[in-house]
């Protein structure tokens, strides 16, 4: 089976950097940014990720294996008070894993997963709910991982 990345942020000295190494391992790698650049072996992808249609739109036809999210970290010289936060799921019980074709990965893997079992999509979303409240104020550059403990 191909590989195929969608790199999100690909415009960026890690995205770019990401980009070039799948590159050079023989992956298929679509790259997306608001302004992308013509890159030889790479498809550009146009979005805005403020933009959800915009978003929608350019991933309609794409069918990426793996998806890197590339990030942008607060700097102390801004004045935006934006507070950036990334949840990353592990072993989830949802659809996507039919999209493998194997629609029972995570449940074959819960022996292995010091939890047990697998996550939950409410799971994940409680994660990102308290990232967005008020009781995650101070977090910031912040990495969730929800994978069971792996």
């Amino acid at each position: 089976m191909t590989q195929t990345a969608l790199v999100v942020g690909a415009s960026g000295i890690v995205g770019s950097a990401i980009t070039q190494l799948l590159l050079e391992n023989d992956w298929q790698v679509a790259a997306l940014s608001r302004s992308p650049s013509a890159r030889p072996g790479v498809t550009p992808v146009a979005a805005d990720l403020q933009n959800p249609e915009s978003v929608s739109a350019a991933l309609a036809d794409l069918k990426p294996t793996h998806v890197f999210i590339t990030t942008w970290s607060r700097q102390a010289t801004e004045a935006e008070n934006i507070r950036v936060n990334a949840v990353r799921p592990g072993f989830i019980f949802t659809d996507f894993h039919a999209l493998s074709g194997d629609p029972f990965r995570v449940s074959k893997l819960e022996g292995a997963l010091p939890m047990g079992r697998g996550g939950t999509a409410e799971e994940v979303a409680e994660a990102i709910l308290w990232l967005l409240s008020d009781n995650a104020s101070y977090a910031t550059g912040t990495f969730i991982d929800l994978a069971g403990g792996r």
